[in-house]
Parts: C-alpha cells; sequence; structure tokens
C-alpha cells in the first residue's frame, strides 16, 4: 500500500506540478516512510521492514 501511494504521488507531481523525483530518491522517501509506519504501530509491516 505504501509504494503503491508513493507511486500514485510521484504520478501527480510530473503531471499536475511538473516535478520529479530520481528513482533513488523515491527509494529513500519510501524506506523512511516505512520506517515511519512501524514506529507508529504498523504491525503487518513489521515483517517487511525491521527497524534493526
Amino acid at each position: 500500500m505504501l509504494v503503491s501511494w508513493e507511486v500514485w504521488n510521484e504520478r501527480n507531481a510530473r503531471v499536475y506540478r511538473s516535478i520529479s523525483s530520481k528513482p533513488s530518491v523515491k527509494i529513500g522517501n519510501i524506506t523512511e516512510e516505512a520506517i515511519l509506519w512501524v514506529v507508529a504501530g504498523a504491525k503487518p509491516s513489521c515483517w517487511i521492514m525491521p527497524l534493526e
């Protein structure tokens, strides 16, 4: 769900604001957001992105 959300936001930025990010930046954003989800208590994500 997180990856789909980030891809959708990137698509909107490109279409409506003519702004694009490099794939490496987008991957970093997804990783940071996944960590925040786990810290916030998103239990299903804990096994995908462990904090250690």
